[in-house]
């Protein structure tokens, strides 16, 4: 099975040097109404983890994050990616997701299985360092929901 297929960049919003900068390319974005204020380059044409659909990627701290099934990357750059020892919190990201909200991110439940046979938890984790998951509800009152 190939890898996954490109890897696009926005030039302009990652790796801004500091805080009052990306709030200038922000601002930028959100005002200019005369074009583009971003244009998308492909940096490369398969990166390490096996294709597949319905993983999340995030932008935190300039750094790109991508939660595969498979395991955990992160590149500065889009060209470079290492392996994070940051373990999949929620199992299969086909049916649940992780969410990044005040400096920390979520896996919202644990869910094993497909559609038909399965086991789901409702613990929700929460990592700062992005090296560490913190269980920090083991009984949540998640509901037990797909997608």
């Amino acid at each position: 099975m190939k890898p996954f297929a490109s890897i696009l960049i926005a030039t302009g919003l990652i790796a801004c040097a500091s805080q009052s900068r990306k709030q200038e390319t922000m601002k930028s974005v959100t005002t200019n109404t005369s074009g583009p204020a971003y244009t998308w380059t492909k940096v490369m044409d398969s990166a390490a983890w096996k294709k597949t659909y319905n993983y999340q990627m995030f932008s935190i701290r300039d750094t790109i994050w991508t939660l595969h099934p498979d395991g955990t990357w992160f590149s500065v750059n889009g060209r470079e990616w290492t392996k994070s020892p940051l373990a999949n919190a929620i199992r299969n990201q086909a049916f649940l997701d992780y969410v990044y909200f005040k400096g920390a991110l979520y896996g919202l439940g644990h869910f094993e299985g497909n559609i038909e046979t399965y086991a789901f938890r409702p613990e929700i984790c929460r990592t700062t360092d992005m090296r560490n998951w913190q269980t920090i509800s083991a009984n949540s009152n998640l509901p037990t929901r797909f997608f």
